[in-house]
């Protein structure tokens, strides 16, 4: 018996072939949109490189790695004595104002993009784009889905900053740099764990709460009997959807690469003719004007054909985690009308 993780690939190109066709520029449209906001909604972490320690620069004559301390390495960077009560009041307020505010659009761009999850497993389920009404019908279940982002991305972050906690009071390292090397460490770890988990909860879970109208955390159990039982398949899933991701982003940023360049040509010929037909000199205030109208222009059109591009991406990849899900547990399948007749083509018994 085949492993659907791996017979899927090519079903879910036909999937996503009939979707996307007969071509409508309005439902493209919609679609774009859909897949621009829940491709940027993601909450990640991403583990910070510790610094070399000085004692790899031939040059250097101060403390060792092993010698320098918290309090030491604060009194190099001049900060010793210094701490809130020397910002002013008035700097410090509009600096929490603007930290509370850009917290608070994160947040609501993240729940956007978390409710866009559903309205897109949902359109590629049904072929109809209708945002509103899948909105409507799922948004509670958007919002579960951004607490477990939220709750992930926290536990993640306590984790690797408890470990660098831990290193330093029980003795296992001695100064800040050993902490943050062991932190480091660790954060690699959660990482590749919060990745595979985040991967699972988007392309398998959700699909999971929409079937069975679920919650996050009941949706998980439910994916979880279905790992258990077959485990092989999720592994192999994992594995061959992280390639799959990284052949189709490097197609999408060729041919992104390729537009770029025919954009760029295209306004520095039309812009380049009004500068010079109108002697405007480029450093003049003119000429940096229709600059930097060139380059929005440029970066409007760019990231259009990027959101464009990842229409049939992200269904490509949806359509394959939709197919391996519905071959693991037949309970949980969204889509066997469309299975049936992909495999029936493949088989020469359809059109």
């Amino acid at each position: 018996m085949s492993l659907s993780a791996v017979s899927s690939v090519g079903d879910a190109i036909d999937l996503t072939r009939e979707f996307m066709t007969p071509f409508s520029p309005g439902r493209i449209l919609k679609l774009s949109v859909v897949v621009f906001v829940l491709s940027g909604g993601g909450i990640s972490l991403s583990a910070n490189v510790p610094p070399v320690p000085p004692t790899l620069d031939p040059t250097y004559s101060g403390p060792t790695a092993d010698e320098v301390t918290m309090e030491e390495l604060f009194a190099e960077a001049g900060v010793a004595d210094t701490g809130l009560g020397a910002i002013p009041e008035e700097l410090l307020l509009a600096l929490l104002i603007a930290a509370a505010v850009l917290g608070l659009i994160a947040i609501v761009f993240a729940a956007i993009a978390s409710i866009a999850e559903f309205v897109f497993v949902e359109s590629l389920r049904s072929g109809d784009v209708t945002i509103r009404q899948y909105t409507s019908r799922r948004w509670k279940q958007g919002l579960s889905l951004l607490a477990f982002r939220i709750a992930l991305g926290l536990l993640s972050t306590a984790f690797v900053a408890l470990i660098a906690v831990l290193a330093l009071e029980l003795g296992i390292a001695d100064s800040l740099i050993r902490a943050l090397v062991y932190a480091g460490t660790a954060g690699a770890l959660v990482v590749l764990t919060t990745t595979v988990i985040s991967s699972l909860t988007t392309y398998f879970v959700v699909p999971a709460m929409i079937q069975e109208d679920r919650g996050i955390l009941s949706g998980w159990k439910r994916v979880w009997e279905a790992l258990r039982a077959q485990p092989v398949e999720f592994v192999v899933f994992v594995v061959v959807q992280y390639v799959l991701g990284l052949v189709l982003a490097a197609v999408v940023a060729t041919v992104l690469v390729f537009s770029g360049g025919l954009i760029a040509l295209a306004l520095a010929v039309v812009f380049g003719t009004i500068i010079i037909v109108g002697g405007i000199g480029v450093t003049s205030g003119a000429g940096l004007a229709l600059v930097i109208v060139a380059a929005v222009i440029g970066l409007t059109l760019l990231t259009v054909i990027g959101a464009v591009l990842q229409v049939p991406v992200q269904s490509y990849l949806r359509y394959y985690a939709l197919l391996v899900l519905g071959d693991v547990d037949d309970r949980l399948d969204l889509v066997p009308d469309q299975r049936e007749r992909a495999r029936e083509s493949q088989l020469g018994l359809g059109t």
